[in-house]
């Protein structure tokens, strides 16, 4: 609420930049948390009131108290709301940007854990705003690439997938650059549908994360 959510833009970029520790379901040792709470002390934050969202958006749990205490009681029930297990080695893993579509990204973490070597990873980002709107990285009036924009950061390149395939139907040519060289971009399911298809025929194993923006992994909710 105080790092990002007041903060002056130099201290975003710097609080962003911490790589040390961060990373789902990494709490204890993420050096970017610790200086959020840092500046929460500093700021004098004494009450905090956290909600844990079910796939309707609705609360389905509050944490409410101290900026820390109240913050780690949250990680452990949402271990318990989101952690899911893992489908392996699939042809291809969809994961639903879904409820946070405009950083569809986050989808990311775990749906590429299902996809085999050579599978295809797709995303679905259904969001009029576009793929990539967000305060640090996203457009600012007519023009677009915040401080943490660069033309050469691919969030969703192929790794040991063939492709990755998203499925945006507002998608812009600013969330193409984004998510990068060797990203396919359809309007429609059908046209995904057909190409997943096409190279995997009707028998493919797939998994399918409906709310993969905030579901994480079994083995990632391991983490302290």
């Amino acid at each position: 609420m105080v790092l990002p959510g007041i903060a002056g833009m130099e201290s975003i970029w710097h609080n962003h930049n911490i790589r040390e520790g961060v990373g789902p379901g990494r709490v204890s040792d993420n050096l970017r948390r610790r200086d959020a709470e840092e500046a929460a002390r500093m700021a004098g934050l004494d009450f905090i009131v956290n909600a844990l969202m079910n796939a309707d958006r609705d609360v389905a749990d509050l944490v409410c108290g101290d900026v820390v205490e109240a913050h780690r009681m949250g990680v452990e029930l949402g271990r318990r709301h989101y952690a899911t297990p893992i489908v392996g080695n699939v042809d291809i893993s969809i994961g639903n940007g879904y409820p946070i579509a405009n950083e569809g990204y986050k989808a990311y973490h775990i749906a590429v854990e299902s996809v085999r070597e050579g599978g295809d990873l797709v995303f679905l980002l259904y969001t009029p705003e576009g793929c990539r709107v967000h305060y640090y990285n996203g457009r600012f009036g007519t023009d677009f690439g915040g401080l943490g924009w660069r033309p050469d950061k691919y969030i969703a390149k192929p790794w040991k997938m063939d492709r990755v395939i998203a499925v945006s139907p507002h998608m812009m040519k600013a969330d193409e650059n984004y998510y990068g060289e060797g990203s396919l971009w359809v309007k429609s399911w059908a046209e995904a549908l057909g190409l997943l298809e096409e190279a995997h025929g009707p028998k493919a194993e797939v998994a399918l994360y409906p709310c993969a923006a905030m579901q994480i992994s079994e083995r990632t909710a391991a983490f302290a």
